[in-house]
């Protein structure tokens, strides 16, 4: 079966505009530590691949781009980022629980 090429183009215009929501909404990261540099990117919580979840703003927090994919970072630690979460932003992490599960391919 061939895949719907614009269905791929709606998917790339809903990251888009996902990824202008995050810069245009946040201005640093949100770990906002002593280690923080590089440029800010936005993180998927809830993996990118879970489509009913990706584009939500509750799934989005801006990293730097040491915690985003450094040592210590959401991608390599993701049970430290978790704690940060839960002890930083407890309503996000709430949120992340309820919705971890509900996973749509």
């Amino acid at each position: 079966m061939k895949s719907n090429p614009h269905r791929r183009y709606s998917l790339l215009q809903a990251d888009k505009a996902w990824g202008e929501y995050a810069h245009n909404t946040f201005t640093s990261c949100a770990i906002n530590n002593r280690a923080c540099c590089g440029s800010l990117e936005a993180h998927h919580i809830i993996r990118r691949s879970a489509k009913s979840t990706r584009h939500s703003p509750h799934n989005l927090i801006m990293l730097c781009a040491y915690h985003h994919r450094g040592l210590w970072s959401a991608h390599n630690k993701p049970r430290w980022f978790m704690a940060w979460l839960t002890e930083n932003r407890p309503e996000q992490a709430a949120w992340v629980e309820e919705n971890r599960w509900k996973i749509v391919k």
